[in-house]
């Protein structure tokens, strides 16, 4: 067994019963909030801190907004239809162009389940919007108790195997380009594959420090440095 895995496992377990625990005493819904301790079982605190704070702000923005459109034009089904079609699109656009694009994903479905749950029935649109946005924020804060106190993994560790790895993979590369330079036989494929291999290992690289910055105290005190580091892993990449 992998342990981190099996860590990972556990800890999204314990904050689901954690959550229904209190949840059914409330007598709340408890799909919502489920879903979101399924969701922010990821490998690395800072990871599930930034994705946990985007879900509560875009559920809780996405629920203003479909409230507000009901308030403002649930009398008329055309300009209903239309300014909602026209929020969903650019709530669209944002997530291809923005560095938060699951925050405006969460705003869509949230938009959308506000507004378009209750057309038949808008006096239920308060209490859908208030369901939701309070079972939000209780697994939330669940979820950061176990994951970010009761149980941390911090992501400087991982970034540090990450970079064992590149450094590993980018001297297995050199030794290829070597062969191929020096005329002996070499496989192509097997080349382009260990580029292709060595670029998605700095992505994954840039991704991990960034969320280390988030949960490991030296990584956010010398954050410039490692990024610094980063981008000279990447001109080492393009020398080679």
């Amino acid at each position: 067994l992998d342990a981190t895995s099996v860590q990972i496992a556990l800890k999204s377990c314990l904050a689901i019963v954690l959550y229904l625990t209190i949840a059914l005493q409330l007598d709340w819904k408890t799909s919502y909030g489920m879903i979101l301790c399924v969701v922010l079982q990821t490998p690395a605190l800072g990871v599930t801190f930034k994705k946990g704070i985007q879900y509560v702000a875009a559920t809780l923005s996405g629920a203003l907004a479909g409230l507000a459109l009901i308030a403002l034009f649930a009398h008329d089904r055309g300009v209903f239809i239309l300014v909602a079609a026209l929020l969903v699109t650019f709530s669209t656009y944002r997530q291809q162009m923005s560095r938060n694009s699951y925050a405006w994903l969460i705003f869509s479905v949230t938009f959308i389940l506000v507004s378009f749950f209750s057309t038949n029935a808008f006096d239920y649109s308060f209490q859908i919007a208030l369901m939701r946005a309070s079972t939000i924020c209780l697994a939330a804060v669940i979820v950061f108790l176990v994951h970010g106190i009761l149980w941390p993994i911090h992501a400087g560790k991982k970034f540090e195997r990450q970079l064992h790895g590149f450094v590993e993979g980018c001297r297995s590369l050199l030794s290829l380009m070597n062969q191929a330079l020096a005329g002996g036989e070499h496989d192509p494929d097997a080349l382009k594959k260990a580029g292709t291999a060595q670029v998605n290992a700095l992505a994954a690289l840039r991704g991990t420090l960034e969320a280390a910055a988030i949960d490991t105290e030296r990584f956010r005190q010398n954050h410039a440095g490692y990024e610094g580091l980063v981008d000279q892993l990447h001109n080492l990449l393009l020398a080679i």
